[in-house]
């Protein structure tokens, strides 16, 4: 999200979600995903061999936005973001 927004927007929503109960693992690769007796997702297995108890799984994958236009006309690229 810090591609998308301002550093502090994204910040604050991790912040909300993470007292919530929700726990955001960045940068780590899915080897696999297991199932309980219910055919429900159960466990995240990471490649560091590592596991994650879950109930539900939100995947977020990344996508480079297209600044080109913004970069050619001078937007100010030092905010992080339109102003």
């Amino acid at each position: 999200m810090m591609r998308l927004f301002t550093p502090s927007l994204p910040t604050k929503y991790e912040e909300l979600y993470h007292k919530n109960g929700v726990k955001f693992v960045k940068g780590v690769k899915i080897r696999s995903l297991e199932a309980g007796s219910d055919g429900r997702v159960a466990a995240v297995i990471l490649e560091n061999g590592s596991s994650i108890e879950a109930d539900i799984i939100v995947i977020g994958m990344g996508a480079k936005p297209a600044v080109g236009l913004f970069e050619r006309i001078g937007l100010n690229k030092t905010i992080g973001g339109i102003q």
